[in-house]
């Protein structure tokens, strides 16, 4: 019986190793995959972190999108024909037809302080028909400087500065959002990295559990066959051998799922995931949580320094932005008082030049100051409109504050777990060395007869489960370690 049951075990094994083997990377020239290396893959294949981070850049480009409606320099250029034919009081003396050709060109500038400057160059030619005394045409030019300057509304920038402010905290908003979605990425890439590790060495567990399973039946058969033995110590580990075959294939399966989202990850199934190519297990090393926090590097020169979560930082930044949106919203629903002063140099000449040179040395000039008000006069959409703003950086605020605490808890739960991990682990570890050890002076008794069949199993299985139990707790403190990555050190006050 135990002849089949060894037949039935090698058809077994036989056909799942060439199933891993189809899955495995099997080239010369493979290299051990670890960590560093696959996540390195990951940002170079797929496809939602390379979107991520050109989103990221696209966002840092659009900074300054409003300065350049609102604060670029404008060139304005305009030409115009005037052809009045309409009756005149006194038509020898103001003719029958006038024709005004005309063109204007001049910038304006609007500057940060709430400031509008401007230059232009008007020219105009005038010819009037049917007058009764001989008419000379003549050139019109005029050089005009003008200057604005908000006295009430944005009275020296405060609006623009708040729209700056507005700007870069929507900038440092689609920035963040862009990067949680790829760190967020990158963490459930390494979530499948530690759990094909694991899976890969309950695999090997599960493989020697089968191959310590197949010496015991050999042995108990050996003994059965010389009367030394009795048939249910065949029968138990026979039972046993069963088990083990059936756990395997439960191993297999898990480790052939655990590789096919670790390529899916990477967008690259030519990874070298043999294992026979790994050369250390990563799984041993513990990490410190905090080298994993992004920006860690900021916390080294600052000595008030918050750990937060990313989705926290990014509502800490929309609060930002809701109060920035609320000061510019009162500036721009102000009333306006602005003062307006030109100068302008004026000449007539016969031709287009003399008049244009004429105009730079004019001593006829036209100099205007003045005062402009303007209100709206829907007072209450204006004040729904500012309360609306105000609730919303209420609220922004309050949610920034609950998302701290979450932020601040979750951290030291974080830390709870992985230091109470530690512990586990150093226990586990030294269950595992003593389960073995038990194990191992068990068979030694049963060689000289001083045990049972029984005991020997219970106790090689104890050993099997407290190897395997010890990778798990490792491999968890790894999952564990890799979540840091979704914190953040902030020096903002929440």
């Amino acid at each position: 019986m135990w002849h089949i049951g060894k037949m039935a075990f090698t058809s077994c094994f036989q056909k799942h190793s060439i199933v891993i083997l189809f899955c495995s990377f099997t080239g010369a020239n493979a290299h051990a995959l670890t960590l560093e290396s696959y996540l390195e893959v990951v940002k170079k294949n797929n496809s939602a972190v390379r979107a991520s981070e050109l989103l990221e850049e696209v966002a840092q480009m659009k900074r300054g999108s409003g300065d350049y409606v609102e604060l670029s320099p404008y060139l304005i250029a305009q030409a115009t024909y005037f052809d009045d034919k309409k009756e005149q009081m006194f038509p020898t003396q103001q003719g029958t037809r006038t024709k005004i050709p005309s063109f204007s060109v001049g910038i304006n500038k609007k500057l940060s302080t709430g400031t509008t400057l401007g230059v232009a160059l008007e020219q105009s030619k005038k010819d009037i028909e049917g007058i009764a005394f001989p008419y000379v045409v003549s050139w019109d030019s005029t050089i005009k400087i003008f200057a604005q300057q908000s006295l009430w509304k944005n009275i020296f920038g405060r609006g623009t500065s708040y729209r700056h402010e507005r700007e870069s905290a929507q900038e440092k908003m689609e920035r963040l959002n862009q990067r949680i979605q790829g760190i967020g990425v990158l963490v459930q890439a390494e979530l499948s990295y530690w759990e094909w590790f694991f899976r890969e060495e309950e695999y090997k567990e599960k493989k020697e559990g089968i191959d310590r399973a197949q010496k015991l039946r050999d042995w108990t058969a050996k003994r059965l066959a010389n009367g030394i033995g009795d048939r249910s110590d065949l029968l138990q580990v026979e039972s046993l051998l069963k088990i083990r075959e059936l756990d395997f294939i439960g191993a297999n399966d898990s480790l052939l799922a655990s590789r096919r989202l670790l390529l899916d990850f990477g967008q690259d199934d030519a990874l070298p995931i043999n294992t026979a190519e790994r050369k250390t297990t990563e799984l041993e090393f513990e990490r410190d949580p905090h080298h994993l926090v992004q920006d860690w590097k900021k916390a080294e020169n600052s000595k008030t320094f918050k750990i937060v979560k990313l989705e926290s930082e990014l509502i800490f930044t929309a609060s930002q932005l809701a109060l920035s949106a609320e000061g510019e919203g009162q500036e721009m629903l102000k009333p306006d008082l602005t003062l307006e002063g030109s100068y302008a140099t004026n000449s007539r000449e016969v031709t287009y030049g003399d008049s244009l040179g004429a105009s730079v040395n004019s001593n006829t000039p036209t100099a205007a100051v003045g005062l402009k008000f303007t209100m709206n006069f829907d007072f209450f959409q204006k004040q729904r409109l500012l309360k609306a703003a105000k609730i919303e950086s209420i609220v922004s605020k309050m949610k920034s504050e609950k998302s701290e605490l979450d932020s601040r808890s979750a951290w030291s739960e974080l830390e709870r777990r992985h230091k109470e991990l530690s512990r586990r682990i150093k226990v586990a570890e030294e269950l595992s060395r003593f389960q073995d050890e038990k194990f191992k002076r068990e068979r030694e008794r049963i060689a000289v007869g001083r045990s049972t069949t029984f005991q020997v199993v219970t106790f090689e299985q104890d050993a099997a489960e407290a190897r395997l139990n010890l990778l798990r707790l490792k491999a968890e403190q790894r999952k564990l370690e890799a979540s840091a990555r979704l914190f953040i050190v902030s020096e903002g006050n929440v």
